[in-house]
This record gives structure tokens, sequence and C-alpha cells, in this order.
């Protein structure tokens, strides 16, 4: 009974030895460790990407505890952070750099998103009352989704570079592009207030995880700044001084054994985050784990007011330890094996043999200047050449069963024999990519998400895709003259893991790696930026050239020099505008220069060409390098050269292609699969009978075929809630029928058209031409229509009267062969 009194006296005064879930951290793990407090002072929330539990400060009680272990992976283990919650912690809000978010329901145990959330909008946090703060994707610009209306804070906070909502949701601090202020925005007063002075950067990691109390860090240049937005208060430190970004008057708080990155100050209280001794004297030798607790301080006099051993029993934590070695060596036997399997895969690739002969061919320089890759009829046959020796490292044959790849990159792995090829899939669907790796093409399953833009870069496992964004016109088309955003983006394709750079207003991206230099496009002007790393986090502008012209090519022979070309409406190159990167001068130059350019930009002294050899009457491809430091030239056949060479090495590719069982079974059943398509797309088509145009139709008297169970119907013209039915095909626009069908439901009958490709059976367009109101089951308007003919495809004319009201409406729509629906 004494224990039992002891430990209740200690929990009234917030002292209690009883113990948390949170697993020991690793000295390189502090950082994840984050505690925040709720304005009222009255409840706390610690947060370690294994668990997330809420305290009652009064008492030191635990309210809630949410644990984030599935199938022994911690769900949150690569930087998430808190960065917003409701006064109550109710509601508590994970993100991360990606503008990820996860939105917990402490209460109910659950993630459900907040109230009043809109999904057309991305998500920053909450503001003071609960609220979400979103923006809008196409231009950057805040609003607030209010109870009773949407209140738009566009003109207030618009166009900003990095944002960062304070927990509090009092504030939103920002910057700007070209800006050299850093601004702070009320929620509750609606009024803007500056940083109180300029040149200073928002130090974003350091705003995320000291995100408790409304101040603001940045530095410039050695100097550490402190901004009480509240006070107006600023402190400035070296950051070099140890616990530089705390607070001076808090300082005289921290425990030695305090983790500084945690350490922050509320109204009334300072907090910090301290070595748990108590555990931490009696854990066993050889484990680097430390138990942490939550120290709670009074601001006037230091005087320990609560603490909260949030870290798990010695006990348990051994037994969890024990578990985590364990995976630790299973997942470690698990990666041995998988690179054994690899090395396999890549020891057993195509042997080294030339091209039999190159007609339609690409070709690529790796990121270092040293490889260059030809890709034989966009993958029928990849061979990869080292400049510096001119031999052959390396030759992939397309297996018999996949698709080709163009739009391409690759890098050459030297120390693992290996290629790494993207590119997007021949064949495929539209934005989906391909990729060539340990000796294995993957189609369509490269863990790449579609429609992530063109291929640029490929380097050090990394993966780099450029993609653009435009405004729509009032028939819902690109507006090619209205970007609204380009962005560089990347991915390893071993981890998964993301980041990106976003340019505001930007038409398109570039990189020059050979001087490190990313190159902007925007409607009048390119701004070229230099960098370190294709994180582009330290990007230095270092001019621009005002010029619209379209395309970007450059001389293999100067790297200082990068030549914009304008093209006639027929793609031609009419005016060639040189700029040197070292004078930053520019010159115009006349067209024909335009044909010796390329795409591609040098990133080494190894200058690449491809020419033709003629040998008694027979073609042969030969690569000529020039070494540009030396001035001399080497050269290599890449086909053959003579008529029995060539035979003999078609005869290697078919030997090949023969022995890849896998791939020939892959194939059997592709073809099976397509012929059974095929089949489909036949049967879908007889249910329309070809009806043609110059015939009148009453909607009321309208028969057709029903389609709802037929499979590849769904597939071609999409799930829809009523009953589609087949009524005919009225114009044969070449490679494509244009079908007419109407889908009826309790509300309403919708007459639509849709362009259908005769071979593959794509939906090329499919267009809502008009719909009739349905009462008790009956078509409420009397409706006529007739499809005519006309010189761009078809005609729609109507005539709808509304039987309860007696009005009358008629108009036309065109449906044209060519034109995009």
């Amino acid at each position: 009974m004494k224990y039992l009194f002891f430990c209740a006296a200690m929990i009234v005064a917030s002292f209690c030895n009883a113990q948390g879930n949170h697993f020991w951290k690793s000295q390189n793990e502090n950082t994840q460790i984050q505690v925040i407090v709720n304005a009222s002072e009255t409840k706390a929330a610690v947060f370690t990407g294994d668990y997330l539990t809420t305290y009652d400060l009064a008492t030191g009680e635990k309210i809630t505890s949410h644990g984030f272990v599935y199938d022994d992976v911690v769900k949150f283990a690569n930087g998430e952070h808190i960065t917003s919650f409701s006064e109550d912690l109710s509601l508590v809000i994970i993100s991360n750099e990606n503008n990820s978010f996860w939105s917990l329901n402490t209460v109910k145990n659950k993630f459900e998103l907040p109230a009043k959330y809109d999904k057309k909008h991305a998500f920053s946090g909450l503001d003071y009352e609960g609220n979400p703060i979103q923006y809008k994707k196409n231009d950057k610009s805040l609003y607030i989704n209010y109870t009773s209306s949407e209140f738009e804070i566009d003109s207030k906070v618009v166009n900003y570079k990095d944002l960062i909502v304070k927990p509090s949701g009092l504030y939103s601090v920002y910057t700007k592009e070209d800006d050299r202020n850093i601004y702070i925005f009320n929620h509750k007063t609606q009024k803007t207030s500056k940083f109180p002075e300029k040149d200073f950067i928002l130090d974003l990691a350091e705003n995320r995880n000291l995100n408790n109390g409304n101040y603001i860090y940045a530095t410039q240049g050695d100097t550490y700044a402190i901004y009480d937005i509240e006070n107006e208060t600023i402190e400035k430190h070296k950051t070099a001084l140890v616990n530089s970004k705390v607070p001076e008057k808090f300082k005289n708080c921290i425990s030695s054994n305090s983790i500084s990155a945690n350490s922050f100050k509320t109204k009334n209280y300072y907090f910090s985050v301290e070595v748990d001794a108590v555990l931490n004297n009696s854990k066993p030798s050889g484990v680097e784990q430390t138990p942490y607790k939550l120290v709670q301080y009074n601001v006037g006099d230091c005087e320990k007011k609560s603490e909260i051993r949030f870290s798990l029993p010695l006990e348990d934590f051994q037994k969890r330890y024990k578990k985590v070695q364990d995976l630790i060596i299973a997942k470690e036997a698990k990666e041995q094996a998988e690179i054994a399997k690899e090395q396999e895969q890549i020891d057993a690739k195509a042997p080294i043999f030339k091209f039999p002969e190159l007609n339609n061919f690409g070709w690529n320089l790796g990121q270092d200047g040293k490889y260059l890759a030809i890709n034989s009829e966009e993958g029928k046959q990849i061979a990869i050449w080292n400049l510096e020796t001119m031999e052959q490292v390396y030759n992939f044959i397309k297996p018999v069963s996949k698709d080709g790849i163009y739009y391409w990159h690759f890098d050459f792995e030297e120390d693992r024999d290996n290629a790494l090829i993207i590119g997007m899939q021949r064949g495929g669907s539209s934005g989906v990519y391909s990729m060539v790796d340990k000796n294995k093409h993957l189609d369509g399953n490269t863990n790449i998400p579609n429609d992530r833009g063109y291929i640029t870069y490929v380097n050090d496992r990394e993966v780099g895709m450029v993609i653009s964004r435009y405004e729509k016109d009032k028939k819902g088309r690109l507006d090619f003259d209205k970007p609204l955003w380009a962005q560089y983006q990347f991915m390893n394709v071993d981890t998964k893991q993301w980041h990106s750079k976003r340019f505001p207003e930007a038409k398109s991206l570039e990189l020059i790696p050979g001087q490190k230099i990313l190159l902007v496009k925007y409607k009048k002007k390119y701004d070229l930026y230099k960098y370190k790393d294709v994180t582009f986090s330290n990007l230095q502008k270092i001019d621009e050239v005002k010029t619209d012209y379209q395309d970007v090519k450059f001389d293999l022979q100067k790297q200082d020099h990068i030549y914009f070309v304008r093209k006639t409406k027929s793609g031609l190159p009419d005016k060639v505008l040189a700029y040197n990167i070292n004078t930053k001068q520019s010159h115009n130059l006349g067209p024909e220069i335009a044909r010796s350019l390329n795409y591609e930009n040098n990133v080494s002294h190894y200058v690449p060409e491809i020419i033709d050899v003629v040998s008694d009457g027979f073609k042969a491809k030969k690569l000529v390098v020039t070494n540009l430091k030396s001035n001399s030239k080497s050269e290599v056949f890449l086909t053959a050269q003579t008529t029995a060479e060539k035979e003999d090495l078609e005869d290697q590719i078919k030997t090949y292609h023969e022995n890849d069982i896998e791939s020939q079974i892959e194939l059997e059943a592709k073809n099976l699969k397509e012929r059974e398509r095929r089949k489909n797309i036949n049967f879908f088509f007889d249910n329309f009978d070809f009806v043609g145009t110059g015939k009148s139709y009453s909607l009321d008297k309208l028969r057709g075929r029903e389609l709802n169970s037929i499979p590849i119907a769904n597939e071609i013209l999409g799930q829809t809630w009523g009953q589609k039915a087949a009524i005919g095909k009225i114009k044969d626009c070449g490679f494509t029928w244009m079908l007419f069908y109407v889908i009826n439901d309790p509300n309403n009958t919708d007459i639509r058209v849709a362009k259908v490709s005769k071979g593959g059976g794509q939906l090329m367009g499919k267009k809502h031409l008009l719909s009739v109101p349905m009462v008790n089951g009956q078509i409420a308007a009397k409706t006529s229509f007739t499809f005519f003919n006309t010189t761009k495809g078809v005609r729609f004319d109507y005539t709808k009267t509304d039987l309860r009201t007696g009005k009358s409406a008629s108009g036309q729509i065109d449906c044209g062969c060519d034109t995009s629906w």
C-alpha cells in the first residue's frame, strides 16, 4: 500500500514514474522527437514516428496513445512531423516535405480528413479556429474554408515560394521568389507584416521542428535570428554557438543532457526533452538507444513543474530491441540474397556484339559524358560504348514480348557493370514508363507513377522528369501561352524517395550538366541558375536571356555555348541566337547552323559523331570520337561491315530470342490476351449498326442495345451510374468510328457520341450532346434531333420542348472527326 500511495502522490505532482510506449532513440534520431503544447498549456503531445501520445500537463497522465508500427515497419520514419493541431489535441496533422499529410483524430483513434476539407486544393494546416488552411494548386494562393462560406485571402498571400503555418493557427510565415522579405500573415486580423530585416533566409527545418510558440527562425551568413512575432522582438546569435537556436532568456533552464532542438517556450512555461537518467543508467552495455523524458519548467524561476517519462520501460524496450535486431539481421540477409540474385541477372546479359545495321536509331550521352548509348529502333537493341577506351561495354537485346522505349536517358554503373535505362513505353498507355535495369526489361512496372513528365536525367539510381502545367481556355483546351508552372522532380528507383523543385509561370526546364546550369524557360526569357546538385537547394541566378525562341540546342565542341532556335510553323529552323555562358554575350546566327547542333549537351572532352561508311557497296555506321584535350580522333565500327557479318549478327539475336523461354511464354500469353481483346472489341462494335447521317430521331421512340453488361464497353466508354445503350455508327472517321449512344438514369437521358479507334478499341474522345429530364420514368421534354454530315465530321441539330412548361429550345453542336474533344 505504501508503494501505491507513493505513486498516487507523485501523479498529483505530475512526477509519476509510469512509463510510456515510445521506443528509445539513437543519437542521430534525436530530431525525430517532437513535442507540441496547446495554447492553453493544459495538454501536450509527444511524437516519435512510432507513437503519438497526448498527456494532461496538470497530472502528467496519459490521455490517448496511438501506435504507427504496421507489420514491424514504422509508418512515419522519413522525416514526417506534426505541422498543425487543434486546441484540445483531438486533431493532429502529420506532414512530410512532399506536402503529403495525415489527419489523426486522437479521440476516435483513426485517420480522417478535417471537417470542411476541400479535396480540390492542397492542405497546409489548421487556423486558430480549427478550419483547414489550404492553397490553390494552380496559383499557390491561400484560402480558408469557413463554416458559412469560403473566405479567400489570395489578395494577401499569393504566389509564395515557401510557406509555414504556425501550429497555433494564428500566423502563416511565407517567402516569395526574387523577394528579399519574409512575410507574416495574421489569420485573425487578416493583416500582413514583415520580418524586421531583409535578406534573411527562412530556416524551414527549424521552423518546422521548433514549431511551438510564434517564433520565426532565419539565417543571414553566420548570423542566426529568432523573431518573436507577438512581442515584435528579435535576438541574433552566431550559428556556431551551442544552443544558438534557443532564445537567450530561456537558456538558464537548459539541462546539460537536454536536446536543444526540442527546447521551447510557451507563454508561462519552458519545455525541454531530456535524457531519462533513471532508465539510461540501468540500460545494458552495447545499446546505443537513449530513453528520454519531457520536463516542464516555470518561466520565472526555472523550477521544475512536471516530468513525463514517455519512453518504454526497460523490460519492454529490451523485448522490442531484440525484435528490432532480429529484423535487421533478417533484412540484411534478404538484401544480400537480392544482391546476389541481381548480380546473376547482370551476369546473364546478352553477349557483346555490334548492331547488324542502324537505320532508325537515337543516341544519348551519360551524365559524366564518358559513355555513349545507342538505341536501335526504339529499344530493339541498346548498346553502350566507353568513349575513353572505344570499347563496347554493354549490349541489351529487347525480349520479343516487350514493347520498345523512347524519349529515354541512361546511366552506366561502372562498378556494377550495369546499365539503367529509363524512358517512355512504346505501344503502352500514354504516360507509362519503361525501364531496363539489371538486364531486365520492365514495361509499365517501374514504380514511377504515370504522367510525371518526360525523362531528362538518369544518374546515381535517380530518374529526373520535367512536367509543365498550363491554363485552359473556355473550351477546356490547354493555352500554351499561359503557363502555370514547370517542375523538376526526381525519384530514386530503389528507395522510391522523391524530391522536386517548382518554378511558377515557367514553361519548361533544361539541365546543362557540364556547366552545372539549370535553364528555366518563360514566355519571353530564359533564366540561368548555377546548381550544386539536383536537390536545387542553393540555386544561384547568374543571368537571363531575353528571347522567346522555342528550342534549346548545343554544339558538342563548345561547352560554353547555348543555342536558342526559333522554328517556323512547319518546324524548320528560322533564326538562331548563340549565347556564351562565360562572357554572357549573345549574337544572331543563320538557321543553317541548327543542322549541326544537338539536343544533347557535352559534359566531358569527348565529342562523338556517327558517320556512314560505304565499302564495296555495303553501307556501315562508324563512331568517330574527338578528344578535345589531345585533339586526337578514335573510331570504331558500330555495325556489320559485310553482308556475311550482318547475317551472322542477326542469327545471334535470333538465337538469343529463341533461348529466352520466359519471354516466349510471355509473348504467347500476350498474343492470346490480344486475340481475346480483339474478339471483345469486334463484339462491342457489332452492337452499333451503321445508321449514318441525315436520319431524324425522336427521343421517345429511340431504341438501342444494352451495353452495361459488356465489360469492354465499360472499359472503353467508362463506368456510368445509368444504363448505356448503343444506337449506331454515324461516321467513319478513318481509323476511328464515331459512335452514337445514350445513357438513361432515373433523372435524365443523356445523348452522347464517342470516337473509338477501329484497331485497338481506344477511346479517342467523347462528347456530351444533350440532357433531357425524366419525371416518374417518363421523358419530360419532347426531343427530336438529326446528325448531318459536314466537311469536318458531323453536326448535331436538335429541338427540345419541355412538356411541363411548353418552352422550346434548339441548337447545333459540331462533332469534328479530327478535332480533340
